[in-house]
């Protein structure tokens, strides 16, 4: 008998546990993208190419206590033209072009709240909706591809050169989401993530320290997602 007890103490005591769920899938969108530059210390739209096609692959973790934790790897590239020309009378004249192939790939750490309406558990098709707010860290490896030119400059001429290389960076940027997921089936869903981010080291300085990073986005993405 004392050992029927402990057993059905011990079962009991894995039933009180919280549930756990892993699900993963992928999703892909777009960003709009802000920065300052050298002349103007204001945020305002990048010039050129100021969105860019996200798609990455996620792994959420969810806790019946209404928590979750949601880890995505993202890619996404960009490309910028930059010239420059001086002409003076006082110095040798110089001129100078690079063109910029820049592949960023980030690991986003989100730690997300469940916000779902409990009202919507009937309504019909609102049942299946589940909402999240969040905050996200986001360690992003920039790769950046340049050709450039440069002539002249200075106080002697410099001769022609043309170079072609890479080189590498890391910035981190933090934010706020809101995910939105819909149940077509018991392992199926259907997942909508928007999300607005920033490098705090430069947003909130008067200076521009980062050459090529961007400063803020504001992104959307679809996709779907399998629970395990």
């Amino acid at each position: 008998m004392k050992k029927i007890i402990i057993l059905i103490a011990f079962v009991l005591s894995f039933q009180t546990l919280p549930a756990q769920t892993f699900s993963g899938g992928l999703r892909t969108g777009t960003s709009l993208w802000f920065t300052k530059d050298y002349t103007n210390e204001k945020p305002h739209f990048t010039e050129g190419q100021n969105m860019t096609w996200d798609k990455g692959l996620f792994l959420r973790y969810k806790v019946k206590n209404r928590f979750s934790m949601e880890v995505s790897v993202n890619h996404y590239h960009y490309f910028e033209d930059r010239k420059a020309d001086y002409n003076s009378m006082y110095d040798a004249p110089w001129f100078y072009k690079a063109d910029y192939n820049i592949h960023n790939y980030e690991m986003d750490v989100n730690f997300q709240y469940d916000v779902t309406c409990k009202k919507f558990k009937s309504c019909g098709l609102l049942k299946n909706v589940e909402s999240y707010i969040g905050i996200s860290l986001t360690p992003t490896w920039v790769k950046t591809y340049y050709d450039d030119v440069f002539e002249g400059g200075g106080w002697y001429y410099h001769p022609l050169t043309a170079r072609k290389g890479s080189n590498n960076q890391f910035i981190m940027t933090a934010g706020v989401n809101h995910i939105l997921n819909y149940n077509i089936a018991d392992h199926i869903y259907l997942t909508s993530k928007a999300a607005v981010a920033a490098d705090p080291f430069n947003v909130f300085s008067g200076y521009y320290g980062d050459r090529f990073g961007r400063m803020a986005r504001l992104s959307w993405q679809i996709g779907a997602g399998y629970r395990f």
